[in-house]
């Protein structure tokens, strides 16, 4: 985030530069709880967004590996919600994940998508 933007402003620039999604074609809904995150020693601040239709998704190749479009009912089914144990930064954890089409959606992601998934209920 530089540091004359606000949250907002940051999301809706990442967004166009990292998935060219242009900042006219949504409505900002909101922001959740800022998140740090210890191992890269950032902090998040997610922004909540819509879309009349779906963006024509173009991720940026230097900035994302994939995109990973999981509908809202999957994410609020608690079957979907798995458990795995970790090791990470050596030791053995319990981690919580969001499995999507073998895709394991772990740590910030979850966490954010978490506190979406609970506001939306």
């Amino acid at each position: 985030m530089d540091k004359d933007e606000s949250p907002v402003e940051t999301a809706l620039r990442e967004a166009e530069e990292e998935l060219n999604i242009m900042p006219a074609e949504v409505r900002v809904l909101g922001e959740l709880t800022p998140l740090y995150i210890p191992p890269s020693n950032y902090c998040i601040y997610p922004v909540v967004a819509a879309a009349e239709r779906r963006p024509d998704f173009r991720p940026s190749p230097h900035e994302v590996a994939e995109v990973i479009e999981a509908p809202l009912a999957h994410l609020l089914d608690m079957k979907n919600i798995k458990r795995e144990k970790w090791p990470l930064r050596g030791m053995i954890v319990t981690v919580p994940f969001y499995f999507f089409k073998g895709h394991k959606i772990w740590g910030a992601t979850a966490m954010v998508l978490a506190e979406l998934l609970d506001l939306i209920k």
